[in-house]
């Protein structure tokens, strides 16, 4: 079991996307080099409502004495911003300092982690999406004023395409104030899934009992429900183990001359978000019936004998082969009789006959069924031996059926219909082997 959850848990990993890693800092440049003092911050602007004597331009400015935190700060190059070169000089009020995002189609995650602080007041910070979403960011301030906040750590799932928004709001309570931050914006490209189209539970659809034949050459298909493989992934599981194709998609096949009469598990495994469910199916794999029979005559009747396969349903018809083609053609006459051994009378001098026998087995909840024909002429008064110890009958041919195309449409209102009930493995292919038994 431990082996299975590895296995399992192994194969719906997936690798992490390639990722972007974006300076965000106040005070440098779009590649993220640090700007002069006195230089205009090309990526962080102020946005409406702005105060007097102010644009919606930044600049850089040197950090105040020793009241502010010292920068360029190591790593990020970060540097205060304010709105005019010079502080000191500003209108007080509330001024929101915006830079853009960029997010492309192709992103998973949009993760943030930057410290930032201000003077006077850091009213807020906050996320906003291309369609005017906004997200307040949690702010751990510094004990000491002015200086660098908690790490500010958000991540947004399967963000929106298009430019989002790092918006601080700082209230100026004199004309002395600045605003920095430092650190980063991690797009990381990937999947955007929604797993809410994971069911509780699902059923595997395909055949659940199969007859096995020692010359086999059909492949067991087995089907789960269909969800995008781009988010959902499919696990298959075969116990005892056989090799299994399609692994990883919703379709699952089994070719029939790996298996061996038993019983099987199939399970199928679904994955979307961290989240598995299972679904499973039992397969009984059965033997193929012999048709085999011998047949024996006292001169007056023929008595057939199933020497094939045991506890099985036998059913046999008698044709006045007349086209001497030994099949029934239409409006030759039939005898049916079912059981084992059955006695066929009131045959005709020189007459050629063919004998069908039908053995059916139950295999699980389904039936396996096959056929032989033998064709022989009634030559009684010549009391001729056959090698199977038949008096009065001169064989003439055999041939086993495999094909229901082959068995006349008239035998199948004597036959019980659910030896008939054909299962489909998949819609192209009809596993014609196997029917349901009811």
């Amino acid at each position: 079991m431990k082996k299975l959850i590895i296995l399992i848990t192994a194969f719906f990993m997936t690798v992490v996307g390639i990722s972007q890693t974006i300076n965000v800092s106040t005070g440098v440049t779009s590649s993220g080099s640090p700007l002069p003092i006195s230089t205009l911050d090309p990526n962080w602007k102020l946005v409406p409502p702005i105060p007097l004597l102010a644009t919606s331009s930044t600049f850089t400015v040197a950090s105040f004495s020793t009241f502010w935190q010292a920068t360029p700060i190591i790593g990020t190059s970060a540097r205060w911003i304010n709105p005019s070169i010079t502080v000191s000089t500003q209108t007080p009020g509330i001024y929101i300092f915006e830079r853009t995002i960029a997010v492309s189609a192709g992103i998973k995650t949009l993760a943030c982690d930057f410290k930032t602080c201000a003077d006077d007041i850091l009213r807020s910070v906050e996320l906003v999406s291309p369609s005017s979403v906004v997200i307040p960011l949690t702010v751990i301030p510094n004990s000491k004023s002015y200086y660098l906040s908690n790490s500010i750590r958000d991540s947004i799932q399967c963000p929106e395409k298009g430019d989002w928004k790092i918006r601080a709001k700082v209230e100026y309570i004199d004309q002395l104030g600045g605003f920095l931050l430092s650190g980063y914006v991690r797009l990381t490209q990937g999947t955007c899934c929604d797993c809410s189209k994971l069911p509780h539970q699902f059923s595997i659809s395909g055949p659940n009992c199969f007859c096995l034949s020692a010359n086999c050459n059909i492949k067991l298909n087995y089907f789960a429900p269909h969800l995008d493989p781009n988010c959902y992934k499919y696990f298959w599981q075969v116990s005892p183990s056989v090799p299994i194709t399609g692994q990883g998609t919703e379709h699952a096949a089994i070719d029939c001359k790996s298996l061996k009469p038993g019983t099987y598990t199939i399970t199928c495994f679904i994955s979307c978000g961290g989240k598995v469910v299972s679904s499973t199916l039992t397969l009984t794999v059965c033997p193929k019936p012999s048709p085999a029979f011998t047949m024996s005559s006292n001169g007056s009747s023929v008595s057939l004998n199933a020497t094939g396969t045991s506890h099985c349903k036998d059913y046999w018809f008698l044709v006045t082969d007349k086209d001497n083609n030994c099949a029934y053609s239409s409006g030759e006459t039939l005898q049916f009789l079912s059981g084992n051994p059955v006695t066929f009378t009131g045959l005709v001098n020189n007459q050629q006959y063919a004998v069908y026998h039908f053995v059916a087995c139950k295999c699980g909840n389904c039936m396996c069924w096959s056929s032989q024909v033998m064709c022989f002429k009634w030559l009684p008064a010549q009391l001729m031996k056959m090698a199977n110890g038949a008096k009065g009958v001169e064989f003439v041919s055999e041939k086993t059926i495999e094909d229901q195309k082959e068995i006349p449409a008239e035998f199948k209102k004597d036959l019980p219909k659910d030896i008939f009930i054909e299962i489909m493995n998949d819609p192209k292919e009809l596993l014609k082997e196997l029917v349901l038994f009811n």
